[in-house]
């Protein structure tokens, strides 16, 4: 035993040894077996990274879906996305306002991505929320961020918000003179009042901005639009048949086209008289200030008669109703 002699395998021969018993292994397997293998899914990620974080609003969905998608859209960046859900919004705003908080939530959505921002089309999603959102804190934003639009274009969106009669009609009034009078844009400068006569319900605010703008303006045509406006509320506003009268001292043959329509709502006797001496200072008119004159007459004679009618049915009225208070009177006295 002593005598004999040990044999030790190189390491390299021992590891190709071994990788032949491996190969002898895999040898084993059936095709099917290895079919079955290679048919096997690849290992999937976690359901948390599949889905990723999930979107961080101030409103929750079941809170209200339209505003809340309207902030999810926003914060994505899907401005056409974000307009949709906007038109949710406004279709829903009278029961957006009944809750505080869904109110808050949205008043900080258009802070933030309207005032707040300098995103133009984010700005543009949002702002014009504000014609229609009845509250005082929206008629704070339009009044601090007229004079900090970026554009002509919000500033008469903000402008046509505040003309609404539950922000400030009055401050909008000033900023469509300044508008009409002032604005670069020739469309701008008729839009501005055309908003005003569209929103804003007070007679005599209309009806001043519009003697500013006829007073001050030298396009022909916007005085005209002035002056027409001023004429129809002559019915209703003190303010307005005195300035048409004071036009009618002297007027252009353009001032008298846009009077003479509605004259016959509110003139007296007097302005009667006053379009049949303009008949004279205006030929080519004349004929047309002659007519006006009778219509004004023929108008306020159908009202008085109207008003006799009128008074001759209330006496009637009062005495039915004291022949019939002594009937019941003489009945219960039997």
């Amino acid at each position: 035993m002593g005598g004999m002699r040990k044999y030790l395998l190189p390491a390299v021969v021992c590891a190709a040894i071994g990788a032949l018993i491996l190969l002898l292994v895999k040898g084993g397997e059936t095709p099917k077996e290895r079919e079955i293998e290679a048919r096997k899914p690849p290992a999937l990620p976690e359901k948390k990274d599949m889905l990723g974080d999930p979107a961080r609003t101030p409103t929750r969905i079941d809170e209200h879906v339209g505003l809340r998608e309207m902030q999810r859209t926003l914060a994505e960046g899907n401005n056409a996305a974000a307009l949709y859900f906007r038109q949710k919004v406004c279709e829903d705003m009278d029961s957006l306002l009944t809750n505080g908080k869904l109110t808050k939530d949205l008043l900080e959505t258009i802070r933030k991505y309207g005032i707040e921002s300098d995103d133009l089309a984010q700005r543009d999603v949002v702002l014009p929320i504000l014609r229609i959102l009845a509250h005082p804190e929206a008629t704070r934003m339009i009044g601090e961020e007229y004079y900090r639009a970026r554009n002509e274009a919000e500033q008469m969106t903000l402008l046509e918000a505040m003309s609404k009669p539950f922000h400030d009609p009055k401050q909008a009034s000033v900023w469509a003179v300044d508008k009409a009078l002032n604005s670069e844009s020739a469309e701008n400068r008729e839009r501005a009042f055309d908003i005003m006569k569209t929103y804003v319900i007070d007679d005599d605010l209309l009806v001043a901005a519009a003697v500013q703008i006829f007073d001050s303006s030298t396009d022909p045509r916007q005085r005209s639009i002035a002056i027409r406006t001023i004429s129809e509320r002559g019915r209703e506003c003190s303010l307005a048949r005195e300035s048409a009268r004071r036009v009618l001292r002297n007027p252009e043959d353009d001032d008298i086209a846009a009077i003479l329509p509605s004259i016959a709502n509110w003139g007296t006797e007097d302005d009667a008289a006053r379009l049949e001496a303009l008949a004279l200072e205006h030929p080519a008119q004349a004929e047309g200030l002659r007519e006006h004159a009778k219509l004004v007459r023929r108008a306020r004679r159908d009202e008085a008669k109207l008003g006799g009618h009128e008074d001759e049915m209330a006496e009637r009225q009062r005495l039915d109703e004291e022949r019939r208070k002594r009937e019941e009177e003489e009945e219960r006295n039997g």
